[in-house]
């Protein structure tokens, strides 16, 4: 399920678009992708969606020539490596204050752009903590068991409006599923310490604990919002109404649509074992 969001993306944007429809046999360039400011080996991941009726397991895009710009006149190559992920022939790091945006030369001779983004400079996590609550043993409805959930101190830059997203891991493992997805801005605690119970996380006795705080734009807050009520209330009787949801991708010479989001974020990540 580790991209459950990019293929409902596709589907929801199909099948739901408010603009003129398109065909149901098209099929359309997904990008995925997060530059951030660890220095490590940066990936872009391309696919297509799914045509109707397909019966291809998966559509990978591995003949494209990507590169990343930088307002600072930098550019950094990346290289498929397989399943349509490309990385940076490099490793390298964001720089705060810094715009990026991705280039993909498609082996069909178009070109698809990002809009660029600014990288933040976030706050750290100042600490990492647990607890638990009980609950009958799905093994002995008798027998009270131990859940044990991560809490996270930070404190928020007041000097700007920030918006973070909070990745969990349970023993280097990613919590990936929809409603996995932590999106927070600091409308409600703007300058001032805060603290994150992840109730809905579980862990037991000796699992490992990893948390990561991600900064993100304005603009990639609002589309992973977007994303997360799509796919947790579609077909549900909370539903929302459906919507397009609009990436910053496009063509260069073409209005065809492209799917998916190339954005940065600035990363802190603390971690600790239950024991």
């Amino acid at each position: 399920m580790k991209h459950l969001l990019t293929i409902s993306l596709a589907i929801i944007l199909l099948a739901c678009s408010t603009d003129d429809p398109p065909i149901a046999s098209t099929s359309f360039l997904v990008v995925e992708g997060w530059l951030t400011d660890q220095d490590t080996p940066q990936y872009v991941r391309l696919t297509r969606s799914q045509e109707f009726l397909s019966t291809e397991a998966n559509n990978f895009v591995s003949d494209a020539e990507i590169q990343v710009r930088s307002s600072r006149s930098e550019q950094f190559t990346f290289s498929h490596q397989s399943n349509g992920l490309y990385l940076s022939d490099v490793p390298f790091a964001g720089r705060p204050n810094t715009s990026y945006w991705v280039r993909i030369s498609l082996s069909n001779g178009s070109t698809v752009e990002s809009d660029l983004e600014m990288l933040p400079t976030t706050t750290t996590i100042d600490s990492l903590a647990f607890d638990f609550y009980l609950r009958p043993s799905e093994d002995d409805p008798q027998i009270d068991e131990r859940v044990y959930y991560p809490i996270a101190f930070s404190k928020d830059d007041g000097s700007l409006r920030n918006y973070y997203r909070w990745k969990l891991y349970k023993n280097d493992t990613l919590f990936a599923d929809p409603e996995h997805l932590i999106l927070l801005s600091d409308r409600f605690f703007d300058g001032n310490a805060y603290q994150n119970d992840f109730t809905n996380f579980e862990y037991k006795l000796g699992d490992k604990i990893t948390v990561e705080k991600l900064e993100i734009s304005q603009n990639a807050y609002e589309y992973l919002s977007l994303l997360k009520s799509q796919t947790t209330t579609l077909g549900t009787v909370s539903s929302v109404s459906p919507a397009p949801v609009k990436g910053n991708l496009h063509y260069l010479s073409s209005t065809t649509q492209v799917l998916g989001y190339y954005g940065v974020a600035s990363v802190r990540q603390d971690s600790l074992t239950i024991n």
